[in-house]
């Protein structure tokens, strides 16, 4: 039975942790961002940089990114276009308005504490 024209379009619900992995994601393709693991592999301690949190409210976000920075980039300037990157990408993936992005530099790293392989993770 027909019951009439539809009311509304629904709405997607995106989970914060989504809008982290995406933001983490998006700060790795920017000139001069790096993966560093801390700690003794598989140990639980340390951390894994880039990683970030996410609050959302309705379609607004803050996020907050931790970086690793190779060492002989500015790191301001590193800063700089991850914060515009991730505001700019994160909010064109999602349709949400991002207000505001803080970005930490976790490390600076030499040139031989840097990863060369390409290999793929899940973050």
């Amino acid at each position: 039975a027909d019951e009439g024209p539809v009311v509304g379009r629904g709405r997607t619900v995106i989970a914060d942790r989504v809008l982290e992995r995406l933001a983490a994601r998006l700060a790795l393709e920017v000139p001069g961002v790096v993966r560093h693991s801390s700690g003794p592999p598989l140990s639980g301690l340390g951390s894994d940089l880039p990683e970030a949190s996410a609050e959302s409210a309705g379609e607004r976000v803050r996020v907050r990114v931790r970086v690793a920075v190779r060492w002989e980039t500015p790191a301001h300037e590193v800063a700089a276009a991850v914060r515009e990157q991730v505001r700019q990408r994160l909010g064109a993936v999602t349709g949400k308005s991002v207000d505001r992005v803080d970005v930490v530099v976790g490390a600076l790293l030499p040139p031989s504490r840097v990863r060369t392989d390409d290999t793929r993770r899940v973050l």
